[in-house]
């Protein structure tokens, strides 16, 4: 938590390592990040897919694109 509000923390991937994990921990981290405004991801499927697609754009240059191209770009037009 403190690490959060230092602003050491760009992101943050809050998943249970246990089941007794306290949902209100879980809670605390979430509503931390969001008052300091850093991304907080909780399931598995959005975590990989921010990892993902951090790993794969790195070193990349980043363009935009309009919201056609990728429709286009899905569909392998």
């Amino acid at each position: 938590m403190e690490a959060i509000k230092e602003k050491n923390i760009r992101i943050v991937f809050n998943t249970p390592n246990e089941i007794t994990y306290s949902k209100s921990d879980g809670e605390l981290i979430r509503n931390t990040a969001i008052s300091f405004a850093i991304p907080c991801f909780t399931r598995d499927e959005n975590i990989k897919a921010v990892i993902e697609c951090l790993l794969g754009t790195h070193g990349a240059e980043l363009k935009p694109l309009a919201l056609q191209e990728a429709k286009e770009m899905i569909n392998g037009y």
